[in-house]
């Protein structure tokens, strides 16, 4: 890298403009946005029964279906955000927290590195806290719902189908009777 100068800085991430070398020799003027890292969160209740959130996004001037998510916060582990982001947009603690997948949430323009998680053992928490900037409302889906809802293009966000996938992929491998709960992976491995 050969010059980097800040030109935005936000509360959730800041805007980069570097000019760089490339591995191929080539230099570019690259606009980057840095991001501190971001969660989701599949809160599973039992049986075939998910919880997605119908939340509003400024960005697309609209509501849209998702599993809960969010962004990690100054020193804040993955894992606590997911707990957290739970409790604040569903109202719901996980009495059992794992790790799926990770990935790149859109890696032409943005650090933002994502963490899916697989909520269960869930019980209501004592309060909810939504951000000022959060306007949802939980309501329990079935996996077969979630998946009509994908093909008639009423869940179009790419976390929540990326979670979707996962669920049907798993649905009754590694012994499971079918609509159980998907077998759980170690962070990295297989699934997909």
């Amino acid at each position: 890298m050969k010059k980097t100068e800040t030109v935005f800085q936000g509360k959730k991430f800041s805007v980069t403009v570097e000019e760089v070398i490339l591995p191929n020799g080539n230099r570019a003027r690259m606009e980057v946005i840095q991001h501190p890292g971001s969660v989701a969160i599949i809160p599973w209740l039992g049986e075939e029964r998910y919880l997605l959130i119908h939340q509003y996004r400024h960005c697309l001037g609209k509501t849209i279906w998702e599993f809960p998510a969010g962004t990690r916060e100054e020193k804040e582990s993955a894992e606590e955000c997911a707990y957290r982001e739970l409790i604040e947009e569903t109202g719901y603690r996980a009495g059992n927290l794992k790790k799926i997948l990770e990935f790149y949430a859109t890696p032409g323009v943005t650090t933002e590195k994502m963490d899916l998680f697989l909520a269960s053992d869930l019980e209501k928490a004592p309060y909810r806290k939504l951000d000022e900037d959060e306007i949802l409302e939980p309501k329990i889906f079935t996996l077969s719902e979630m998946e009509k809802m994908i093909e008639k293009k009423k869940i179009m966000d790419a976390k929540t189908i990326l979670g979707v996938w996962y669920l049907i992929k798993n649905k009754g491998s590694s012994g499971n009777r079918v609509g159980s709960h998907p077998p759980l992976l170690k962070g990295g491995e297989g699934g997909f």
